[in-house]
């Protein structure tokens, strides 16, 4: 071996290297880019769900289980004495918060 190093034969080598091996920085980049994909990819997965279970908690909420039936003329009735609010005023999704501080001016 001599003493000076040539990049443009190791270029070239590289470029005409067909053994099919992969070295070791490959893996770790490999690696690296996968396991950044599944942090961000549970950590939005983990958003959601908490967002679904935020809303069924409010859809829950806003039932009415009033009812009232008749047999033979006899009424049977249950009024819902839950009272929630108005069901149709809207309320910003659980887990989130929707209000934004003013600034003085």
């Amino acid at each position: 071996m001599s003493g000076t190093y040539n990049t443009s034969n190791s270029f070239q080598n590289f470029w005409q290297d067909e053994c099919g091996t992969i070295e070791l920085s490959s893996w770790f980049a490999l690696v690296v880019m996968v396991a950044l994909g599944m942090i961000v990819g549970m950590s939005t997965l983990r958003n959601e769900i908490t967002q679904q279970f935020g809303d069924v908690s409010q859809a829950l909420e806003s039932l009415d289980q009033s009812y009232s039936y008749s047999v033979n003329n006899v009424t049977s009735s249950y009024s819902d004495t839950n009272n929630l609010g108005n069901p149709t005023q809207f309320n910003a999704p659980a887990g989130m918060d929707l209000e934004i501080a003013g600034t003085p001016e």
